[in-house]
């Protein structure tokens, strides 16, 4: 998975997903893929998403099937339709599965070649929610000068981007 990066946080909806896939060892002898699947996981709930009656969220993974992309061509890419319906207002944390399987049919369907589809590809945040900030020291309303003993040394606060969990949040 290409975009969205894993690690980022992004603030506005993508539109679509990408990657890239190759059968290989580059040979110039592979088969070619045959299918490119993509699994999405909500991360407050553990659903997934599924493309299925115009796209919902579900508790059973039911992965993506995708046209691969037609070899030696090695990118592809997802519109992710109404994905973002359910997102919280807050933001929410995805992680993103990406597998193919290659085009072997000889002497039967049964020798084609899987990659795994528990290997994470990505994770993201969607992130809509302004981080905050504040001064602890000095206290409001205090006046200070350069004289000494009332002079201002250190002015310290804290600032937090919530919430805490989740890919690029921080």
């Amino acid at each position: 998975v290409t975009l969205p990066l894993s690690g980022y946080g992004y603030g506005q909806q993508l539109a679509t997903l990408s990657g890239t896939s190759v059968d290989m060892p580059l040979t110039g002898y592979q088969s070619g893929l045959l299918t490119l699947y993509l699994g999405i996981q909500r991360q407050s709930d553990l659903q997934w998403w599924t493309a299925a009656a115009g796209g919902s969220w579900q508790t059973t993974r039911n992965d993506v099937p995708m046209s691969p992309p037609t070899y030696p061509a090695t990118n592809w890419s997802y519109n992710v339709g109404s994905f973002w319906t359910t997102v919280p207002a807050a933001g929410e944390t995805f992680t993103a599965y990406a597998w193919a399987k290659d085009h072997v049919v000889l002497p039967d369907v049964s020798y084609q070649n899987i990659e795994s589809s528990m290997v994470v590809k990505a994770t993201f945040r969607y992130d809509v929610t302004s981080p905050t900030s504040t001064i602890t020291s000095p206290g409001n309303n205090l006046y200070f000068s350069g004289l000494p003993g009332a002079a201002l040394d250190t002015i310290t606060g804290t600032a937090v981007d919530l919430p805490l969990t989740g890919a690029g949040s921080g």
